[in-house]
């Protein structure tokens, strides 16, 4: 629950060295006995005072018992309850990261005789002799409530379909795989739209804006699917199939609305489930009817322990009872740690016009409510967004980084200020819980 995003390696080295240093929130350094023979190598002796060795096992405990030490630790060594801390800028959670940059970065080399180098070649042939393979890492991005309707659809139409994505495209598109819940159905009778009206849906049209966005995963959870009937939101499956996007969370009916979508990325196994857990009744899928899946599909969540026993990292989506707090509701935090305790990597709330704060129960990365992406609602708290960004490596989550944004202009989220950013993770820390 750290706030600090980066650190420059002059800071961290004066650190290492037991310099003092007011504007360091860390005041000591842990690591394993490993790591510190690597860094005095290369930094020359650290200081008693300031540098302590540990198991890496036990780092992450040491680190949550006292705010102001930090620690170092291998890449693959990472887990959902660490904070990443960028060094010059730089965080190896990116792909395309310029290891000759990185500070952290260590390279290694043999010397020996001339007929010891054709037989080590052979032997390492195939080999990776590093612990950041980007071969083996997958990016993952999921977003919060997507809605295309109201009043970002009246924007759109004035400024076009790609206005709202212009200050964050980017980022978007960088990913492996990202997703949205989108909780409005696509179809061509769509009205056109209206500032305050209540009922939601698309124009085709906007379909483009998803597209060009990178998005590859969309998330059918809303409550809103079918607030223009069922032909509109089989109109709108039909269309999303047809442009080759993957869903979850809802389908044509109950069977399909409750299937995983399962993807293979970088040797990665991921899971994405999803279900709605309000309502309303009619936005629920039978076995003739499309919709949302009702989460009292699978009450005990059966599928996440079978996913996760055949080796998936399960990420669960829940659209809960919507809240503006950012402590979840006493109800939303039993589901979404049953959700974690069956097995779940990361469990999030797409309900949430707002966002929510975090738990790390079971390993488990919860983050009950993101708040919007592409939406119009410019009050405060709705205007602040989160979007995270996971990270898994070799097989498993090894974290999540926050992406902050705020919404303009009823259409466009753009990331941050620094003074805006913390003054969110403050806000959104401070309701958490961590256990």
């Amino acid at each position: 629950a750290t706030v600090t995003d980066e650190v420059t390696l002059p800071d961290l080295q004066s650190l290492w060295h037991g310099v003092a240093n007011p504007g360091l929130p860390a005041s000591t350094l842990v690591m394993s006995t490993e790591t510190r023979t690597l860094l005095t190598s290369a930094w020359g002796a650290g200081n008693s005072l300031t540098v302590e060795t540990q198991p890496e096992s036990d780092l992450t405990e040491r680190v949550w018992a006292d705010e102001t030490t930090w620690a170092i630790l291998p890449f693959e060594q990472l887990n959902p309850r660490l904070k990443v801390i960028a060094v010059d800028g730089l965080t190896p959670l990116y792909k395309d990261l310029d290891l000759q940059r990185y500070p952290l970065a260590f390279h290694f080399s043999f010397n020996g005789s001339g007929t010891l180098h054709p037989r080590l070649n052979a032997d390492l042939q195939g080999t990776s002799l590093t612990n950041r393979d980007e071969s083996k890492m997958t990016t993952l991005l999921m977003t919060g409530v997507t809605a295309l309707s109201r009043q970002i659809a009246m924007t759109m139409n004035e400024k076009g379909v790609l206005y709202p994505a212009e200050k964050i495209n980017s980022l978007m598109r960088s990913a492996d795989i990202t997703h949205t819940s989108n909780e409005a159905s696509f179809f061509a009778d769509c009205p056109a739209p209206r500032a305050t009206f209540q009922r939601f849906c698309s124009d085709p049209a906007y379909l483009q804006l998803l597209q060009e966005t990178g998005v590859d995963v969309v998330e059918l959870t809303g409550n809103h699917l079918v607030d223009y009937g069922a032909d509109s939101l089989l109109e709108s499956l039909a269309l999303y199939q047809e442009n080759g996007f993957k869903l979850y969370g809802g389908g044509e009916n109950l069977q399909a609305a409750s299937q995983p979508l399962l993807i293979e990325d970088h040797g990665n196994k991921l899971a994405f489930l999803g279900c709605n857990f309000v309502g309303p009744e009619n936005d629920w899928a039978s076995d003739s009817q499309p919709g949302s899946n009702p989460c009292s599909n699978d009450p005990n969540f059966e599928k996440v322990k079978e996913l996760t026993a055949a080796g998936y990292n399960v990420i669960y989506s829940i659209q809960f009872i919507e809240n503006c707090e950012v402590k979840p509701l006493s109800a939303q935090r039993t589901e979404f740690r049953k959700a974690a305790a069956a097995g779940a990597v990361m469990v999030l709330g797409s309900q949430a016009h707002c966002p929510q704060g975090f738990n790390l129960a079971d390993g488990s990365f919860i983050h009950y409510g993101l708040g919007n992406l592409f939406f119009d609602q410019m009050m405060n708290p709705n205007r602040l967004e989160f979007l995270d960004w996971a990270v898994f490596y070799n097989g498993r989550l090894l974290g999540v980084e926050l992406v902050t944004a705020k919404l303009y202009d009823f259409a466009q989220p753009a990331l941050m200020t620094p003074a805006e950013r913390q003054q969110l993770l403050n806000w959104a820390f401070e309701g958490s819980e961590w256990k």
